[in-house]
């Protein structure tokens, strides 16, 4: 999936992806530059399904998310 992604993001350095759940995902960017192009970037979608992107501090967990709406 990130090859892809990588493809679309144009150029994107290396990013982590860790599988936290079902259809849960923490994305980790090595740079600030590639965070902030993916995140003001958005909406983004992969094979017919929306991306839906939040910063993540590390407090509050993952699940507790809501990643029920998106700005188009």
């Amino acid at each position: 999936m990130i090859g892809l992604l990588r493809i679309v993001w144009k150029q994107l350095r290396e990013a982590l992806i860790i599988i936290l759940d079902r259809n849960l995902f923490l994305f980790k960017f090595t740079t600030k530059k590639d965070n902030q192009r993916v995140m003001e970037g958005s909406p983004w979608s992969f094979d017919k399904h929306l991306i839906v992107f939040k910063d993540y501090d590390g407090n509050l967990r993952p699940s507790k998310y809501a990643f029920d709406k998106a700005s188009f």
